[in-house]
């Protein structure tokens, strides 16, 4: 430097003052340097040959450290300063040519930088390098690239999450300590938890079978997935849900080695409904097992229906295994019989994917015959399409045989509810009469449609009106009040008064049935027992009288013979009056023999001829009157009369009976007119002799108990009798198949018609 050189310049000019120099030998080097101290201070001594043609001298020049130092110093700042400015310029030329050289060079940096939040964006840039615009194409396809596979990522993370918030079993992962880290809705679900209760406990919590021993064991001996470093590990076992419910559940662990370590999942399914499944599956073929019924399945997929199931009791009711039908038809149970319409109606079904029911004659494996009542319904799939048809059946031969006898026995009693002569009125449960029989509309007068449906409490009042009301009625107790029906039906028969239609005495027994939901009424017409009753009575009581009487007669008169003297006169008298009463006394005896007679046989004695009714009427007439007698009857019989089949004798005696009564209680010179009458009375022919007089009459009571034994109209006992005639009349007529038929008015006369059948009439029914 300048300096340097100014200094250096001084020392040599103050060397040339020196008187003598030490020139050191280094061998005639132009130029020598060596550092030596002067005065302590380090000094570079040089010296140089001066040279004119040869070398005439030295130059030496000293050079101090200090100034060279300080020199230096100077010059390094300089330098430094210089080349300071030097670098700051060339830099910032460096920099803004850089600058503008690089620019879409930092514009694909940015760019690169940005990529990972603008995925799918482009770079636009001119820069005419073609390695930036390669750069630039490479990273617009990478954005490209990215922007796909990441949307792919989503996607495949979006269906990754649908299938785990969709998946019906709990999925859980967990680490080698057994620590949950991830659990979906399901599980929550499955064991009643929130995800922020679960994750982070132990499996155990859940699946405590599932300890961290068995993770570890697991992880170095599961079962190896082939193609991967996982393994895999399928058990059951039983899970806890919140509350400590256990249920049984099946587990699936699983592995993968990844490079962020291990990764264990554990699929875990609620078994509940399997186990129910099966529990019912298993229940309910042991149902079909332990069925009373065959149970029979076919299969539609095949186009000759065979059997792919029978139960036990198909076997029992057959007499064919399971084996030897599963396969075939079941039409083999029709044998050759297979002509049945019920048959059709099965195809039919089958065909329309229908249900029915029929019952047909099969035959067992051994050919026996036994009916067969058969229900089928079809199976679908889960599209609706039909799959397989079960049939049910049972042997009913017994039930049918039964159910015939039934309703045989149900048709005979059915005739006798129908054609008895008492009546019967059904109610049920909740007191509805739900039937009532003809005998008893005929009893009451209450038609059918006025009764069916009504309740207790309305049949007792609709009785109750046609009952006597001057009599007490004992209501019947109400079905719905068991109490008040059984004591009812513990009660003795009541008896029950009808006034209407006519008068009745009906004895009414309530009976309930063994469940107490039926209560029967019955109710007997006991009328004529009734008055049978009180005839007796009355028979027994007139009979004592009737028969005292005369017999008192001849007991007094025969003791006043026997102890006392009377004149031949008197004696007489006494004598008659016993003959009278003799007589009367035989003629009764006589018509109670009768009629006796006549009820014991009931007619078997009748010897039944066709007759003409003119002889014999004129016969009994002959008979009762003497010829010329004034107070013969006017005979009015019109020709053509049709001949009657009677007993000649017992339809004279008849006849006799009759005039007898109208001479007897008519006025000695009224006049007893006989006439002849024809009519079709139930499609029969009937031919009637009719005699009337014009006595004292009788009114509507006594009319009513003509026909009574011992019954006189006559009270005052001046008209001698027995009240046996009309009763005795009666009986001979009807059992020749005719009927007595009496008018009569009291103060004028009574008529009295003997109808006895027409021989034509006998020999058509006889036919």
């Amino acid at each position: 430097s300048a300096a340097v050189r100014r200094d250096a310049a001084d020392t040599i000019k103050a060397d040339f003052n020196a008187q003598s120099i030490e020139v050191p030998n280094d061998g005639g080097k132009p130029v020598i340097s060596r550092l030596v101290e002067i005065d302590g201070e380090p000094v570079i001594e040089a010296f140089a040959p001066v040279i004119s043609g040869g070398r005439i001298g030295w130059v030496r020049a000293e050079i101090g450290m200090e100034g060279a130092r300080a020199a230096m110093v100077h010059a390094g700042r300089a330098a430094l300063i210089s080349a300071m400015l030097v670098s700051v310029v060339t830099l910032g030329v460096l920099y803004a040519f850089i600058g503008y050289a690089l620019s879409p060079l930092a514009q694909c940096a940015r760019f690169a930088d940005r990529l990972g939040s603008s995925l799918g964006s482009q770079l636009k840039i001119r820069s005419g390098s073609i390695e930036i615009d390669e750069l630039a194409g490479a990273l617009n396809f990478a954005s490209r690239e990215l922007n796909a596979q990441m949307a792919a990522l989503a996607t495949i993370e979006a269906l990754n999450q649908s299938v785990l918030d969709t998946a019906a079993d709990a999925i859980i992962g967990f680490d080698p300590d057994g620590h949950i880290t991830f659990i979906n809705p399901a599980g929550c679900r499955i064991f009643g938890l929130e995800a922020r209760d679960i994750i982070g406990s132990m499996m155990e919590r859940l699946l405590p079978e599932v300890t961290v021993e068995r993770i570890t064991r697991f992880m170095h001996e599961g079962v190896m997935v082939s193609g991967s470093s996982g393994r895999t590990e399928r058990f059951d076992t039983h899970g806890m849900r919140n509350g400590g419910v256990a249920f049984p559940a099946e587990v699936a662990l699983g592995l993968l080695d990844t490079a962020d370590g291990p990764r264990l999942t554990c699929i875990t399914r609620d078994q509940s409904e399997k186990k129910m499944a099966e529990d019912q599956l298993r229940l309910f073929n042991r149902a079909l097992e332990c069925s009373a019924n065959g149970v029979v399945i076919v299969d539609l997929s095949y186009p000759w229906l065979p059997v792919i199931y029978a139960n036990k009791a198909f076997e029992r009711i057959t007499g064919y295994t399971a084996e030897e039908v599963v396969g075939q038809n079941c039409k083999l149970l029709q044998g050759a019989d297979q002509d049945q319409p019920e048959i059709a109606k099965l195809r039919a079904a089958v065909k329309n994917g229908t249900e029915a029911t029929v019952t047909l004659r099969n035959y067992r494996k051994d050919g026996t015959m036994f009916w067969n009542k058969l229900s089928i319904a079809p199976v679908r799939a889960g599209d609706g399409a039909i799959t397989h048809f079960v049939g049910i059946q049972s042997d009913v031969t017994a039930a049918r045989r039964a159910s015939q006898e039934l309703a045989e026995h149900s048709v005979r009693l059915d005739t006798v509810f129908s054609m008895s002569p008492d009546g019967f009125v059904l109610f049920e449960q909740p007191g509805r009469l739900v039937d009532v029989n003809r005998a008893f509309t005929g009893m009451t007068g209450l038609t059918r449609e006025e009764l069916e449906g009504c309740s207790v409490e309305q049949f007792e009042e609709m009785l109750r009106e046609r009952c006597d009301p001057q009599l007490a009625y004992y209501k019947v107790g109400a079905l719905d009040d068991p109490e008040g029906a059984a004591n009812t039906a513990k009660a003795p028969p009541a008896l029950i008064n009808i006034m209407r239609p006519e008068r009745r005495i009906l004895q009414r027994h309530v009976r309930l049935t063994d469940a107490g939901n039926e209560m029967v009424l019955y109710y007997r017409d006991i009328t004529r027992e009734t008055e049978v009753d009180r005839m007796k009575s009355e028979f027994l009581s007139t009979a004592a009288h009737e028969l005292r009487t005369p017999m008192v007669s001849i007991y007094g008169f025969s003791e006043l013979l026997l102890k006392r003297k009377y004149p031949e006169e008197r004696q007489k008298q006494f004598i008659d009056t016993i003959y009278r009463q003799t007589g009367r006394l035989v003629k009764m005896v006589n018509e109670l023999l009768d009629l006796a007679r006549i009820e014991a046989r009931a007619g078997k004695d009748f010897v039944i001829e066709v007759l003409d009714v003119a002889p014999i009427v004129r016969e009994t007439v002959d008979a009762l009157c003497l010829r010329d007698d004034p107070r013969t009857p006017e005979i009015d019989l019109p020709d053509g009369l049709p001949q009657v089949a009677v007993d000649a004798e017992k339809y004279r005696q008849a006849l006799m009976n009759v005039l007898s009564n109208a001479y007897k209680y008519s006025p000695k010179g009224s006049l007893v007119r006989i006439s002849g009458a024809q009519r079709i009375e139930g499609g029969r022919r009937q031919v009637g002799i009719a005699v009337e007089d014009h006595g004292m009459g009788m009114t509507p009571e006594q009319v009513a108990r003509a026909f009574e034994r011992f019954f006189r109209a006559d009270e005052s006992g001046n008209i001698p009798g027995t009240g046996l005639g009309l009763c005795l009349v009666k009986e001979i007529m009807e059992l020749q198949g005719g009927c007595v038929e009496l008018t009569s008015e009291f103060g004028k006369g009574t008529r009295i018609v003997l109808w006895a059948p027409a021989a034509e009439a006998v020999e058509a029914l006889a036919a």
